[in-house]
């Protein structure tokens, strides 16, 4: 992303050697290469965030703290010009090995690097385009060689793994292209099972396919954290499950699973082991059983509907006075508990819906 056109400017009375300052650096401006653009409204409010803010060497590749060393100076008298963008005055340390070097370019070669922010922030689409509507965290402004290059307004992440935020609606208006995955996350929010505006992280250097499958995997993860058996019975029927449930409620036995195949992704893997797991529990609510951890996954790992449904009538009926509702409207999966099934599905490998 091009957090900033230009750096310094190049007359050498912006630079006040004895004092230590760079004066009217350029911190960010409103047009990156890419496409994504700042609201002014969003900088005008984020000024007073960027007052004081460090500056580094580079971005940090790590998720432990910087060290020392890579302290450069901190930014002052932080202001927004109109229709250019945040712009500040460098403090730096004069003491610092790279200081001469950084002043020096700042000097004669401006344009060979520049400062690239460490931020978060939102984004929305509007006509195609991405615009950043408000910054929310400012953790430091960094000089790097390459300004611009990282595509990400959250830059604290290591730029492979870059991520931002985004709600489901910009996510599926930002990918138009019919898929499977998108279908399916297009279903969750039309049957308001999840809302439009739930926020998800993806990773922006990712496909828009991998995109969509981390806004639904989140999707799933959101609504198994409070869920209604009405909310459940939707999710199981938008992934075709809900007539291997009704089969083995009533009974029937359901066609076998394809076999998984060896190029099935492994977001889809972690994404129907949760929908297995999913199921396995709505199966022991709807008989009017509890849904202990150690029952939903042991169902999960049937392969078939035929001994799902055996095992389910094996497990012991509640006593009458403790006889669940069909259709409960409590929470399905409790925070503490939800780790577990998580955990013990990822493991399972079942492959029905890849």
């Amino acid at each position: 992303m091009e957090l900033l056109e230009q750096t310094y400017g190049t007359d050498a009375h912006n630079i006040d050697r004895e004092a230590g300052v760079i004066r009217n650096v350029k911190l960010i401006g409103l047009k990156s290469r890419n496409g994504r653009r700042y609201l002014e409204t969003a900088l005008r409010e984020a000024a007073s965030m960027y007052e004081g803010a460090k500056c580094y060497l580079d971005h940090w590749r790590k998720s432990d703290d910087r060290p020392t060393k890579d302290h450069f100076g901190k930014f002052t008298n932080v202001r927004f010009e109109e229709g250019k963008g945040l712009f500040a005055d460098l403090h730096y340390l004069k003491s610092h090995p790279e200081a001469d070097t950084i002043v020096e370019r700042a000097e004669r070669m401006p344009d060979t690097f520049g400062l690239s922010h460490n931020a978060v922030g939102t984004t929305r689409v509007e006509n195609g385009e991405v615009l950043v509507e408000s910054i929310q965290q400012v953790n430091s402004v960094d000089i790097v060689s390459e300004p611009g290059t990282n595509a990400s307004l959250f830059e604290s992440s290591p730029p492979e793994k870059s991520t931002m935020k985004t709600t489901l609606k910009s996510l599926l208006a930002r990918h138009q292209k019919t898929s499977r995955t998108r279908e399916r996350l297009y279903e969750m929010v039309a049957a308001d099972v999840v809302p439009e505006e739930t926020e998800v992280e993806v990773q922006e250097e990712s496909s828009p396919e991998d995109q969509l499958k981390a806004g639904l995997m989140a999707a799933i993860a959101k609504k198994l954290e409070s869920a209604t058996a009405d909310e459940l019975q939707k999710v199981l029927e938008i992934f075709g499950i809900e007539d291997s449930l009704t089969s083995t409620m009533g009974g029937g036995e359901s066609e076998a699973s394809e076999p998984a195949t060896e190029d099935v992704p492994e977001s889809y893997r972690r994404m129907e082991a949760k929908l297995v797991a999913m199921e396995s529990k709505a199966l022991l609510l709807e008989s009017g059983r509890e849904a202990k951890a150690a029952w939903v996954n042991a169902l999960a790992r049937c392969g078939s509907d035929g001994e799902r449904r055996e095992l389910l009538e094996s497990f012991p009926q509640p006593q009458k006075q403790g006889v669940r509702p069909q259709r409960s409207p409590g929470r399905l999966m409790e925070s503490a508990g939800r780790s577990e099934y998580e955990q013990e599905a990822s493991a399972l490998g079942n492959s029905r819906f890849a």
